[in-house]
């Protein structure tokens, strides 16, 4: 009697159309990373980025989390296409300008820092 073997398929994950997918697609562009790239960033295989990219929504949001430090951007934005509102969706100013230490500024300072607030129209 002749030996079968029974083939497992893998189940198939459903794609989608989702900000995740378009989030991550355009970024990954924007940014110059390879699939491979980001797969080394998040710590997963080429195979689950290029999933993601089908549209197959991830199921290791860790991974998503760690690529999202790693490039500066959103986590709520990557996965739904919405900026949070928290202290971290802030810029800091480090990421926009270069900090250089100026000798001419070294010493003790004083700091007053007033709040503006919009005039109305009289």
């Amino acid at each position: 009697m002749m030996n079968v073997k029974k083939q497992t398929k893998k189940p198939i994950r459903k794609r989608v159309d989702s900000p995740f997918k378009d989030n991550l697609s355009s970024l990954l562009k924007e940014r110059g990373i390879s699939q491979r790239g980001a797969a080394e960033i998040m710590g997963v295989s080429v195979a689950v980025v290029n999933d993601w990219l089908q549209g197959a929504y991830p199921n290791d949001p860790s991974a998503v989390l760690k690529f999202c430090k790693a490039v500066k951007c959103d986590f709520q934005w990557l996965l739904t296409g919405e900026q949070s509102q928290g202290e971290d969706s802030r810029t800091n100013l480090s990421e926009i300008f270069d900090i250089q230490n100026e000798p001419a500024f070294s010493g003790i300072f004083m700091v007053e820092a007033k709040r503006l607030k919009k005039r109305e129209d009289k």
